[in-house]
């Protein structure tokens, strides 16, 4: 019950200190992975929802398909371009006043990453991920049985 150091093989993988902490069977049985320090990084995975809570770094090899963002320091939205998948497109959920700003970061890495400007025509992008706005008090339908 306690957490407990998860190791990995990865580089990608933000430090040694990953923890791994099993939610009491009373809370469902899912199992929570990552770490979050204070203005260095927030990132926590529940595989058994394919939710990522932060993705101040990467925490898991896997790309989940459903990421919250609760506010856009880098502490916590930092890794967002490696979560970009184009055959398992990834639903980011972000605060609504964060969208265009977030799709500017995204835009501007793209740039970087090519070394050289991108078609201006969206319509001519393949999608890599979908940015969903919210606010505050919104609650969403996640599965069939739960609200977040």
């Amino acid at each position: 019950m306690f957490p407990v150091p998860t190791s990995s093989s990865s580089e990608l993988f933000c430090s040694n200190d990953i923890l791994s902490w099993k939610f009491p069977k009373t809370l469902g049985c899912y199992t929570l992975i990552g770490r979050s320090r204070a203005d260095d990084a927030t990132s926590l995975f529940i595989p058994e929802l394919d939710i990522l809570f932060g993705c101040g770094c990467s925490v898991t090899a896997t790309r989940p398909l459903h990421i919250f963002i609760t506010h856009t320091h880098l502490d916590h939205c930092l890794d967002i371009t490696r979560l970009w998948s184009k055959i398992r497109i990834p639903q980011v959920y972000i605060p609504i006043s964060a969208v265009q700003p977030m799709k500017d970061y995204i835009r501007k890495c793209q740039v970087l990453t090519m070394v050289k400007e991108i078609d201006p025509d969206p319509a001519q992008w393949i999608p890599s991920h979908e940015l969903i706005g919210v606010k505050p008090d919104d609650l969403l339908d996640f599965r069939k049985t739960m609200k977040i």
